[in-house]
């Protein structure tokens, strides 16, 4: 069993999230989309919008013993860092070649490593939600009903 913490609840222009850190202190975000035309749609449906968070969304639906449609996304990929350098190298200072290593793999050109801040976290799910309410906003203007009415080529100023 998987143990998580959330770390912050909160709501932001009408509309609830939270961050969750698994037992790694790797973070997943989650948007509640009830009542939303977004509830009930798949993440990979073509009527969600390009949130452009990080990796993507990779979840929707129900969360377990909590009411409501959520959708989300994780800082669990490759090259992202469940804690800082620095607190890695604390971690790992009696393994030199650990810490070299670690060191090293942070500054590939390609990727380099990417410690997600809460703060930053935040910043990327508020957006997000802004992205929502704006697609939101449209669908209003349109008097769309349906999701599936909804062309995802419109453009759609944000």
């Amino acid at each position: 069993m998987i143990t998580a913490t959330t770390e912050v609840i909160d709501v932001y222009h009408g509309m609830e999230y939270m961050i969750v850190a698994d037992a790694n202190r790797f973070r997943c975000v989650y948007i509640n989309v009830t009542g939303t035309p977004f509830a009930d749609l798949d993440y990979e449906s073509e009527y969600i919008p390009d949130l452009k968070v990080h990796g993507g969304l990779t979840f929707s639906g129900k969360l377990q013993g909590i009411e409501g449609d959520w959708i989300g996304w994780d800082y669990n990929h490759l090259h992202d860092m469940h804690m800082s350098i620095e607190e890695t190298v604390e971690i790992f200072k009696d393994d030199p070649e650990t810490v070299e290593m670690i060191r090293n793999s942070c500054k590939m050109d390609y990727e380099p490593c990417k410690y997600w801040s809460k703060e930053q976290i935040i910043a990327e799910c508020q957006n997000a939600i802004d992205v929502l309410n704006k697609y939101r906003e449209h669908e209003n203007e349109q008097e769309i009903d349906d999701p599936d009415e909804i062309d995802p080529d419109d453009e759609i100023d944000i």
